[in-house]
């Protein structure tokens, strides 16, 4: 079950030649998920502001290749883009299934992608009765 998993996302990526991330391992394909949770001001000592930086952290120390992350809102998105070097990004809003934006007012998913690879295929696909509707 696992090699068809790593098979199945491996064919949604084409792995570049070259990269500039060169401390980052060459060999192996790790997939991560991480529910970053919601940025909402009524977590006290548990909100974002606080709690981003170990989130880094994290993800740094595993380099997964591929990241997908849950409860993402866009000052979320922006700050991760921003500290995770080497990293392209799909996302999606999970009020309308449309693309990720920077500034948006929900939550979203995302799937982070090293960049040594190329997206050669996209979408997103709701655990529903109703699989195409968010």
């Amino acid at each position: 079950m696992k090699r068809r998993i790593r098979l199945a996302l491996e064919h949604l990526l084409y792995r570049k030649e070259e990269s500039v991330y060169a401390e980052r391992p060459r060999e192996g394909f790790r997939v991560m998920t991480y529910n970053v949770r919601c940025d909402a001001e009524a977590d006290g000592v548990h909100n974002w502001r606080y709690r981003r930086r170990s989130v880094v952290d994290v993800i740094r120390g595993e380099l997964p290749t591929i990241l997908c992350c849950q409860e993402l809102y866009g000052n979320q998105y922006r700050y991760l883009m921003s500290e995770l070097s080497g990293y392209d990004s799909y996302g999606v809003s999970a009020a309308d299934g449309r693309a990720l934006e920077k500034g948006m007012k929900t939550y979203g998913l995302c799937i982070f992608y090293d960049d040594r690879y190329t997206l050669v295929d996209k979408g997103c696909l709701w655990l529903s009765d109703t699989p195409h509707k968010p």
